[in-house]
């Protein structure tokens, strides 16, 4: 086993947090999951029972404790973090060769 635990994680969640556990736990984009969810639960039973039984049975925590897990590429995730990207430079009189421009 990998010692990974699987849990609800209610940072960042949209109901409960079980896509977003799974998603952790599994290193995938949330969304993913949460589409695979609304699939599972549109065209079977069985993703609306298994959602519900995942809810009351895992155990719920507020932030992931995987530091990079269930990362999502969206912008508006809380678990994105912004690229280091320095300060533009406003007073720069040169082109994006470095030759100055008059």
């Amino acid at each position: 086993m990998n010692g990974k635990k699987l849990y609800r994680i209610k940072n960042g969640a949209m109901l409960t947090g079980v896509c977003n556990g799974l998603a952790a736990y599994f290193d995938v984009d949330v969304n993913l999951v949460r589409v695979a969810a609304v699939l599972l639960v549109s065209l079977t039973g069985v993703g609306l029972v298994a959602y519900i039984a995942a809810a009351v049975i895992l155990p719920e925590v507020e932030n992931s404790p995987y530091p990079t897990a269930g990362t999502s590429r969206n912008a508006n995730s809380p678990y994105t973090q912004a690229p280091d990207v320095p300060p533009a430079d406003n007073n720069n009189n040169t082109d994006a060769n470095g030759k100055d421009i008059i």
